[in-house]
């Protein structure tokens, strides 16, 4: 009676027959490394490598033995005599070890010695003459130098280095083993196996009428029942294989190098940073450092658990040992036994896997840092242009080049089998965890951690290798890359700043198939498991449904966490967290927190609420976290768990207290946490500077803010057709408020995106009330009907002083010249020394309008004669509507209709400061065009004399003049300033991190800019907007106009007083009364100028401070090349730099409140200021002036004026005062003492210049409110 088998003895013989029975199959896969390596005889390799045929040194073809496969190098009939051991020791060392490269084209005599390099210009790989020089020294050796080196044919003749001569003597002893265990028939059959099959997967048939690739026959068809069954099996043995898994990692940063030889990709992007998680283990995973193993390192380009744009799953060797998935399931299969017999027969099957765990399995190294790892699949690489494809490979090895230890000697190598299996006991002169001890004290080492900027740190060099290549032979991952001409290139810096803790080592999960596309991709498409391209699929997918079938566990055990030497000692942490005030700011999602100082970091600690409206909208809520304690703060990390839907949160900030070292900070955020950007690094208040930095992991903190708000933020590429190209910058799909990130825009641009769509399809529900008083049908330009729309105006808005008074008053002079100077954009006003030769204007046409005894001359000594032009409106005056355009107008009844043409002209306007007890200022001569003349005569000068009639020439004048003035206005001052400061804030967030002190300056009176931009050129901006159907200029003429204004605005030389002084307006009241525009104007701007420079010298010491900050540098720069502001240049000093904040401040508050908050006074009542003129300007004069019809078909029609009063509407700022008024700062972005003083000091200012404004507003008619600080938005608003 016979006894039946014990489980583990059927299991073993189940798996023995399993390994045997998918090597048999596998050896198809495994077919001649070696013929894949040399070039089919359709090869045009200039050298003759054929597989069958080639041309000896003498030039005559010889036929090569297949049996022999000799190396085609080296043939020679003598040395078919060689006996059938060496023979089929040959015949192994170029089955599998041999080498790929490629051949190049003929290569010239003066070619110079070298490696291979990337051209700059097409970024292809182009061999130099180390092949040439190789080939002519071979020829010029004898036979038997011949022979010694086909052994290793890729050994480099001039100055090989120490890998490759390692990785020879690797395969010689793998031949030696091979060629003492198995019999020389034995090893040529599967040897023959391995070639035939390898052949028909590297040549691919190809299709005679397309060019294209046809797919290899499968003989496992991927996708199919045995692919699931290959993929299931890896995942079971992976599982097995890694159960006993003891990882120590380290956390830290990635600088792409700033000097590439790769071509230009959308990924690695010179200086581009990284948060970086690194992961050292061992395969197959054991409790015990000191078992032979490949020793593994996984690196995962961000500071989370599971996403990052790439994660690389390395190990220790430099080939794999399977070439498909089936080979891979059957190695795993092997070694998850853990019998020596199994392993070994596995070993033997195929010379690959001998030499690769010999070459790749270590026996107790002095660290995971000396260590060299490689990736153990080729990668598709796609260059930026989409058209060229590569292959790659990538290594790390240690920055410093220290020896790599622990690799097997040669006396140990015939072992290997014995040495994997589970019965092996490793010596015990060291501890068990000796490897995780040792990289942990690696880390915590003084001398190493980046504690200050120049430190080193434990620095690693990744590294890629790179081939234009796209034949099959090169996906196969059990062949070197010949390195002379695919040299390994350094592709990025890793610094390991801190260990990894616990928990977070044990919810990390990487996977080969997170990759950046289109840069990197895995190879494909997989016809079978037997496809070169089936390992990274399989392992891709057993990764992905393992992670699927286990979800990240967020806390490790006990034991783990112990065992990493995690939480030893404990500490509280108090987080006061505060949700903003802000639509759908709450959120159902996990928040966890990550706490880095000075001594580590915790691991993402989860926030536990104990109520429901913990992290609901204006939810403040406190929370305690247990971890060990981390020293002096850096930084935190906030991290929103991302679910099935999506609930973004609003954090503004949070206040972390720590006990152990009694202290608190305040963590300013002001961000949204989304499912795109679910990790922010938030840090303390006070700001600093790139340079001031203690530590080189905060520079790089700083760096990866920057660098993942460039890619959300990235600008528009504009093309000639792009009506817009002409303008600023803006971002890339920002053409709907949808597009615009959450970060950018408040709760109310969804209103005012609503009213403007509305607007556009002409429903005015918002406006009904005040439209009416200007729109009726009964409407006159009757004084009587005036003194009646004033009154009842003035019962119905309490705020309306100021439109009253203009409706009463518009016909005087002195309104008239008071709207001029307090009411258009400051530059086109300036003293007149003496009277261009343009304008005709004598003493005797205007001597009534002088005091008395005075003349023109002596008043224009006096400084008492001004100008008004507008050279930049165009000559002659523009027809802009005068064919019927189909898609014109927005409402019902205007479509598809002939529309009136509008007009337009370029006027000048001479004013005058009259003297008396009622000073004011009033136009003395009005000159419309200098090319509408009279026939035969001069340009038309308009002077009082001709204020004759109800409606008279004189009036008229002033109407054209006004009309001028709406256009330029709406689009100089107003829109130009807003689209100019819109790349302002793109480019301030791309390159300036939260931390930075012009940051937290800027940030605040920025906001809003972008969305309200977006919503303009949605519905304002475009040749069909609101804004073209309202104004004179359209057709384009609009966004010409706004162009020449930007261009003509250098945003660093821009001063409020400078302006004024170079137009020699800085003169007394008595000779400019009531020019309150430049009085409020200045005051403002010396108090916001003197607030920037007491808080930028907080952080900028010296000139050299502003000239040495490469991120402000890195602002301007985008800002000129991308924003389109071509004319700054970067501040060189102190000075320039407040100069320049200055600007941006006053032209974000002051100035926009001066352009905006007085459109509804100014452009209600159209006569006053109409938006256009529907008549050409007179040629001639009217002596008893115009009737009132004649006035109504010069003025836009009502339902213009309707249009235009609701589009004013929109744009304008309303009466109310500010809701965060200039001098607010209300968000927590500033803690530092000084910059608090500095602040509570410009709040005195504003409020001195209050009380001055309204004391002086108390004895005018009048009042100029426009600049009272509490009417001031800190920020542009609508």
């Amino acid at each position: 009676m016979t006894s039946s088998p014990s489980p583990d003895d059927a299991l073993t013989s189940s798996l023995s027959a399993k390994t045997v029975n998918s090597f048999e199959s596998e050896e198809s896969a495994m077919q001649s490394t070696w013929s894949a390596a040399l070039p089919s005889q359709e090869s045009s390799d200039p050298g003759g490598f054929q597989f069958h045929l080639r041309k000896d040194v003498d030039g005559q073809e010889r036929s090569l033995d297949p049996d022999a496969r000799l190396d085609p190098l080296v043939h020679d009939d003598d040395e078919h005599q060689s006996t059938a051991r060496e023979a089929t020791g040959d015949a192994l060392r170029r089955s599998s070890f041999e080498l790929l490269d490629d051949h190049p084209s003929p290569l010239n005599e003066d070619t110079t010695a070298g490696v291979s390099l990337w051209s700059e210009t097409s970024a292809e790989v182009h061999p130099r003459s180390y092949v040439q020089t190789e080939r002519l020294q071979r020829m010029s050796m004898d036979k038997k130098q011949r022979r010694s080196i086909s052994l290793d044919r890729f050994d480099a003749i001039s100055g090989a280095v120490s890998p490759t001569q390692h990785h020879t003597d690797i395969r010689q002893n793998a031949v030696d083993i091979i060629s003492r265990e198995l019999n020389p028939e034995e090893s040529e059959r599967r040897t023959r196996q391995e070639a035939d099959l390898f052949q028909k997967l590297s040549l691919p048939k190809v299709d005679a009428v397309s060019g294209r690739r046809l797919p290899t026959a499968p003989i496992m068809p991927w996708g199919g029942p045995e692919a699931a069954a290959v993929v299931q099996s890896l995942r079971v043995n992976h599982d097995h294989l890694t159960r006993n898994r003891k990882p120590v990692g380290a956390v830290g940063f990635a600088v792409v190098n700033d000097e590439l030889r790769i071509p230009t990709n959308d990924f690695f992007v010179p200086g581009r940073k990284f948060d970086v998680r690194l992961e050292h283990s061992s395969f197959p995973a054991s409790r015990d450092d000191r078992r032979v193993n490949f020793k593994t390192m996984s690196i995962k380009l961000s500071d989370q658990d599971v996403d990052s744009p790439l994660d690389l799953v390395l190990r220790t060797g430099q080939i794999s040992p399977y070439c498909a998935a089936d080979g891979m399931d059957a190695y795993q299969t092997a070694l998850r036994t853990g019998k020596a017999k199994i392993i070994k027969d596995a070993l033997l099957s195929k010379p690959v896997c001998m030499e690769a765990t010999l070459d790749g399995v270590r026996y107790q190294p002095e660290s995971y840092y000396d260590q060299h790892y490689y990736s153990p699949v080729v990668y598709n690489f796609r260059s930026a242009d989409g058209a060229r494809k590569y292959l790659a490979r990538f290594r790390v090895i240690p920055k410093d080049e220290v020896p790599e230890t622990g690799r097997l000697q040669p006396d140990q190598m015939d072992n290997v089998a014995d040495f994997l299996s589970h019965d092996f006991v490793p010596s015990t002169e060291k501890t068990n965890n000796y490897l995780r001890e040792e990289y942990r004290q690696r880390l915590e080492q003084p001398s190493t951690r980046p504690s200050v900027v120049n430190s080193q740190g434990l620095r690693y060099d990744l590294q890629i290798q790179m081939s234009p290549s796209s034949d099959d032979k090169w996906y196969n991952p059990c062949l070197l890359w010949n390195e002379p001409y695919h040299p390994w290139l350094s592709l990025a810096t890793l610094t390991a700043v801190d260990p990894l803790p616990g928990p977070s080592l044990q919810s990390t999960q990487f996977s080969v198939g997170r990759l950046p596309a289109p840069t990197l991709g895995l190879p494909g498409p997989v016809s079978s498991v037997q496809d070169f391209n089936s390992v990274a699929e399989a392992l891709a997918q057993a990764t992905a449904a393992k992670q699927k079938a286990e979800p990240v566990p967020r806390k490790a055990n006990d034991a783990a966490a112990a065992e990493s030497g995690y939480g030893a000692k404990q500490a509280e942490y108090y987080l006061y967290c505060i949700t903003g005030d802000r639509l759908n700011a709450g959120t159902m999602s996990n928040v966890f927190v990550c706490i880095v100082g000075t001594k580590g970091r915790t691991a993402f600690q989860k926030l536990q609420p104990r109520y429901k409206t913990d992290f609901e909208r204006s939810g403040k809520a406190t929370f305690i976290v247990v971890d060990k304690p981390v020293g002096e703060l850096r930084y935190m990390k906030v991290l929103k768990e991302k679910q099935a839907t999506p609930s973004d949160w609003y954090l503004e900030y949070i206040v972390l207290s720590t006990p152990y070292n009694n202290k608190s900070y305040t963590l300013p955020c002001y961000r949204w946490l989304t499912d795109r950007i679910c990790t922010l690094t938030v840090r303390d208040g006070p700001g600093v500077l790139y340079l001031a930095e203690s530590s080189e992991d905060v520079q790089a903190q700083r760096s990866i803010e920057t660098s993942t708000r460039s890619e959300q933020l990235q600008w528009r590429i504009i093309h000639g057709e792009n009506p817009f190209s002409m303008l600023p910058g803006y971002l890339r799909g920002a053409d709907h408020l949808s597009a615009v990130p959450s970060d950018l825009q408040s709760d109310s641009m969804t209103a005012l995106e609503l009213q403007w769509r509305e607007h556009r399809a002409g429903k005015f529900s918002l406006f009904k009330t005040i439209l009416k008083f200007f729109t009726s049908r009964k409407a006159t330009i009757s004084v009587e009907f005036e003194k009646t729309l004033a009154d009842t105006i003035a019962d119905k808005y309490e705020n309306s002083k100021v439109m009253v008074h203009i409706i009463r008053h518009w016909r005087e002079d002195a309104e008239f010249g008071r709207q001029l100077i307090n009411g258009i954009s400051v530059h086109r006003l300036r003293r007149v020394d003496s009277m261009p030769s343009d304008f005709k204007v004598t003493n005797e046409m205007v001597r009534d309008s002088l005091d008395p005894n005075r003349s023109l001359e002596e008043e224009i000594r006096d400084g008492r004669v001004y100008l008004v032009s507008f050279p930049d409106l165009l000559e002659p005056s523009i027809v802009c509507l005068a064919e019927a355009d189909p898609s014109r107008g927005t409402l019902k009844k205007q479509k598809g209709k002939q529309l009136p043409p509008r007009f337009i002209c370029a006027p000048k306007v001479l004013l005058y400061s009259k003297r008396g007890d009622r000073p004011a200022i009033i136009p003395l001569a009005i000159q419309l065009t200098e090319s509408q003349t009279p026939p035969g005569g001069e340009p038309i000068v308009f002077t009082k004399r001709d204020d004759r009639g109800t409606y008279s020439d004189w009036m008229v004048a002033k109407m054209w003049v006004r009309a001028a003035a709406t256009n330029a206005l709406l689009l100089g001052p107003n829109l130009s300033f807003h689209l100019m400061m819109e790349p302002v804030s793109i480019a301030l967030l791309r390159n300036l991190p939260a931390v930075h002190p012009v940051h937290k300056l800027l940030v605040q009176h920025l906001k809003d800019i972008v969305a309200i931009n977006t919503v303009y050129r949605q519905h304002v901006l475009p040749n069909d907007g609101a804004l073209p159907e309202v104004l004179a200029l359209t057709k384009g003429l609009h966004l010409q106009y706004i162009a020449k204004v930007i261009n003509s605005v250098d945003l660093g030389q821009f001063d409020a007083e400078m302006i004024f002084r170079k137009l020699n307006l800085l003169t007394g009241d008595d000779i400019l009364p009531g020019f309150w525009l430049r009085d409020d104007s200045l005051r403002h701007w010396a108090a916001i100028k003197e607030f920037v420079r007491e808080f930028l010298r907080v952080y900028y010491k010296s000139d050299s401070a502003v000239v040495s900050d490469k991120e402000f540098a890195g602002f301007i720069a985008d800002l000129r090349e991308n924003g389109c502001l071509t004319s700054l240049t970067l501040p060189q000093s102190m000075e320039q730099l407040v100069q320049f904040v200055t600007a941006i401040v006053y032209i974000c508050t002051s100035h926009h409140a001066l352009v905006s908050r007085g459109l509804l006074d100014t452009f209600a009542y159209c006569p006053n200021s109409p938006s256009c003129m529907m008549k050409p300007p007179p040629t001639s004069r009217h002596p008893t002036g115009y009737t009132e019809q004649q006035m109504k078909e010069m003025l836009p029609n009502p339902d213009h004026v309707e249009r235009f009063i609701a589009f004013v509407m929109l744009l304008f700022g309303g009466y109310k005062p500010a809701e965060v008024a200039l001098g607010s700062y209300q968000e927590r972005y500033f803690t530092e003492e000084s910059c608090l003083v500095a602040i509570e000091k410009f709040r005195g200012r504003l409020r001195q210049i209050s009380e001055d404004i309204r004391l002086r507003n108390a004895n005018v008619e009048c009042p100029f409110e426009y600049l009272l600080p509490e009417n001031v938005h800190q920020y542009f608003t609508v």
